[in-house]
Formats: C-alpha cells, structure tokens, sequence
C-alpha cells in the first residue's frame, strides 16, 4: 500500500448536553409589575396620585446539573483469526489482543521468559505497545481503573514508527483508549465489532500454478497491498512482490521449483499466522 498504513480505529463519541437557562426575563430585562386596579394608587403630599416602585423580581433559574459521562465505542479488529499451532510470545500477544482476551496479552507483554522457553519477553517498542494496550482495555471495559495509570506511562515510551502494520493496530487501540480517558475520565467504553485492518491482506495468485521452471510473472491479488511486499515462499526463502508503476497490478516472479515441490504456500513475511496473509500456488506436473 503506498499510502500510510493505518489502522481503522473509530472513536464514536456520543455528545451529551446540559444547560440551565433563565426564567421570567425578556431581552435580558426584568418585566415591571403592574398595580393591582382593586387598589387605589398611592398619592404624594399635595393630593397628586403617583405609580408605585415597582419591587424587583429575582430571576429565577435551573441549577446547572452535571453532565453525565460520555459514551466511548472503541472499534476492536476481530476479522483475523489464528490459523493454527505454534508461534512465540509476540503472535500470542496480538492473536489474544485482537480476539479480547486482555488478560492473557498483559501476561504475555510481562513474561520473563524464565521457566518457559517458548515464551521469550518482547523487545521495545512492542513490549510497550502490548502491555499498555492491554492495561488500557482492562481499565476500561473490565473495570480495572487502576491500570490507566500503566496505559498512559506505556503509551508515552512508543515510538510507533519502530512498529510493523500489526503491531502498530495494536498501538491505536492503545492510543484511542487513552485519549478518550484523557478527554473524560468519568466515560462508559464499549467495544464495537467490525473493526477493518489496513494491514497487507493477500487473497491470490493470477494465474496460480505455472511450469516448474518458473522466472515468469504472476499478478498478486489482495488489498492495501504496498509498492513492495515481502513473502515467504513455502515457508524457506523470502521473494519480493513489486509494482512496476504507481497503481499498477503487484507481480511477483515465480522462483524454480525444487524436489518434491508442488502445492506452494505463500505468506507475507512479519505477519502474525492469522487468516488474510497466505495465499497458494501450484507447480504443473
């Protein structure tokens, strides 16, 4: 995708509003009470009748009353799923991010390692991204307030440009979650559904299969596809899909085939192993 990658992630906030107004005034000025006509008006030494002072009506009003908290959607991406075993710390963290399950992502971002050697700790930026991430949707959806406190010291130490497209959809999460605080700390979060990923999504090969020599073209097919993509060929070496010009069709060049090699799986390299990242090719016989 030439354009920035970015990460879908609506805030809808629900505008609530509050205000008094005042009672009994016209244009910002009291109305002047009339004498009553069953009583006479009153009269001045020399026998002439005069109006009466009229007496001031203080302006009644409604006490302002307080606004109730604002409701905050955050839109979760969930159309990605784990398409199997397997897999570190880091694909764990935003396979169970992205699926909601926020306590299991704060245990993985904190892991040592230690006692387990499949679970080596994160490294920086991502660790930070994980960790505040998952704090920030314990304090708002599962009643963890004291974690704001840990979201917004995580939030501060990333920097979102050392982040890949799926770590850094994690961040905005992070991001939105703790700007929506910011603006009210009294606001009701909610999670949406739907949430759409900017993130490289390969859908298929044109043509998909080919003779075994390979070094021809194929058209790669998917969306928000970059200028340049990155893929693992049947799970070895790395092979670069490429735009020859600005908006035109992404190819990649077949490698040769090599012993025993017939149904090719093709996945963009750095993605987590979730569904929209593999696409197949098959070799001729």
């Amino acid at each position: 995708m030439s354009k920035t990658m970015r990460m879908t992630v609506t805030l809808l906030i629900a505008a609530v509003a509050a205000a008094g107004c005042g009672q009994n005034s016209v244009h910002g000025k009291l109305p002047t009470p009339m004498p009553s006509p069953s009583q006479p008006a009153p009269v001045d030494s020399a026998g002439n009748s005069k109006t009466a002072e009229p007496t001031p009506t203080p302006p009644t009003t409604t006490p302002p009353t307080k606004p109730k908290p604002t409701s905050r959607l955050i839109r979760w991406l969930q159309n990605f799923a784990p398409t199997g075993g397997g897999g570190g710390t880091h694909e764990a963290a935003y396979v169970n991010f992205m699926q909601g399950d926020c306590w299991a992502t704060l245990e993985l971002a904190r892991t040592t390692g230690k006692g387990d050697k499949l679970l080596k700790p994160l490294e920086e930026p991502v660790r930070s991204a994980y960790e505040g991430a998952a704090a920030a949707c314990l304090a708002a959806l599962h009643g963890r307030r004291d974690l704001w406190r840990t979201a917004q010291t995580r939030l501060a130490r990333v920097d979102p440009s050392g982040l890949d497209c799926w770590d850094r959809s994690v961040y905005l999460i992070l991001k939105a979650l703790v700007d929506a605080y910011r603006a009210d700390p009294e606001a009701r979060f909610g999670r949406a559904q739907g949430g759409v990923s900017e993130c490289p999504h390969l859908e298929s090969l044109t043509p998909d299969h080919g003779s075994r020599e390979g070094g021809y073209t194929v058209e790669v097919h998917g969306l928000n596809l970059p200028t340049t993509l990155e893929l693992i060929w049947d799970y070895g070496d790395t092979v670069t899909a490429h735009r020859e010009r600005d908006g035109g069709p992404l190819m990649l060049t077949i490698p040769p085939a090599g012993d025993g090699d017939s149904d090719v799986t093709i996945k963009i390299a750095e993605a987590p192993r979730i569904e929209g990242v593999y696409a197949g090719f098959t070799y001729d016989e």
